[in-house]
């Protein structure tokens, strides 16, 4: 116990150290956008991101390429100027009706097929996350490797095109060759859509194997659920443990997108697991995030529409009336307020934040999917 002590106090003295001791110039942030086009019985349960100290590891300049390959479009740079970047917001499961209700709530990256006549017909300023991401455990994607590569070569270069979401809730246990699959099409982004994003989201598996190292994406949503169980108690202690379990597992604070609950079961036709959450239980989880992940590039609110088997009832429907919670005002306030760091320092160079209080990560077995 002492010995584990000693340890940590060393790795926080270091970690002190270094913070005070790096040059000051900003953070650079890479750019993403998420929209994923739920096809129809596709479970789409979003992610909520948290990790760790930034780290390049086993893939050399994995840091460099995502902050190089942003730098015109994301960074803001005018005449030698760095303007902040805003933190960019998506909710899951919106069709193009939705568009203009979700830019007035702040919403900026919509959930649209890999499509061009959709992603064309985006608002102003709206970007797409294309979902790209059915995988079953066979070895097959909905959408063909061959398939990927054409839409890639043929949306690649589209301004409004944010990212391509190439897994939800991938399993490495039980779905080994899945860590392969998506590192091939990552890579395949990163070369002939440089710049667009590679986004998983994860969620209580084990992470190692879904580290930037191993899968060569750039981002990865987190979906704690605080709003789960049998008693009505929203446990934002859920929140604390995936973050630790991806800081663990070697995810990178700069890497994760937090995922927001803004959906319940109540009315769902499949489980009835968890429930919207309360005005005051959005705050104390949007809080939690903060103090958590306070710099995202993106982060998701799931779900906006609903599913009928996994989300019922849902943000679009929590606005106040019907003896719903007001959540979609929360969000607004949310969206409207939060920004990401401004950029700067070199390509391929990011300016720590503070050190994470240190607490240590308790060991856990892997843990199991709620759903």
């Amino acid at each position: 116990m002492r010995k584990r002590t000693l340890i940590w106090i060393t790795v926080c003295i270091a970690s002190f150290a270094a913070y005070f001791a790096f040059p000051r110039g900003g953070t650079t942030h890479p750019k993403t956008s998420e929209a994923a086009d739920r096809s129809a019985g596709a479970a789409a349960l979003p992610s909520a991101a948290s990790g760790g100290p930034s780290a390049t590891g086993g893939q050399a300049g994995l840091a460099g390429r995502m902050h190089g390959r942003t730098d015109a479009k994301a960074t803001g740079r005018v005449s030698g100027a760095v303007k902040p970047v805003p933190t960019k917001h998506l909710a899951l499961n919106s069709s193009q009706a939705d568009w203009a209700k979700l830019t007035s709530l702040g919403y900026n990256v919509f959930d649209v097929a890999p499509q061009e006549d959709q992603i064309n017909s985006l608002p102003r300023g709206g970007e797409a996350m294309l979902w790209v991401g059915a995988y079953s455990c066979d070895g097959t994607y909905q959408v063909s490797y061959d398939a990927f590569t054409d839409l890639v070569d043929k949306l690649g270069r589209n301004p409004k095109v944010y990212g391509w979401y190439l897994a939800d809730e991938p399993d490495p246990k039980a779905c080994p060759a899945v860590v392969s699959e998506i590192r091939k099409r990552a890579d395949y982004i990163n070369e002939h859509a440089p710049d667009q994003l590679a986004f998983i989201s994860a969620t209580d598996y084990d992470y190692r194997p879904l580290r930037p190292q191993n899968t060569h994406v750039d981002l990865i949503g987190l979906d704690p659920y605080p709003c789960f169980g049998q008693t009505r108690h929203c446990d934002m202690g859920e929140i604390d443990r995936l973050v630790n379990g991806a800081l663990a597992g070697g995810i990178p604070l700069d890497v994760i997108v937090p995922v927001f609950q803004t959906f319940g079961q109540e009315c769902s036709r499949g489980m009835k697991a968890t429930w919207l959450p309360t005005e005051a239980e959005l705050r104390q989880i949007l809080a939690r995030w903060r103090a958590l992940v306070p710099e995202p590039v993106f982060d998701i609110s799931y779900s906006w529409g609903r599913q009928e088997q996994w989300a019922c009832p849902t943000l679009s429907e929590a606005n106040g009336t019907g003896g719903q919670p007001d959540l979609q005002a929360i969000m607004k306030a949310h969206n409207h307020s939060s920004t990401a760091p401004a950029p700067g320092g070199g390509q391929g160079t990011t300016s720590p934040r503070p050190p994470t209080p240190c607490t240590p990560v308790k060991a856990e077995a892997t843990p199991q999917s709620r759903r």
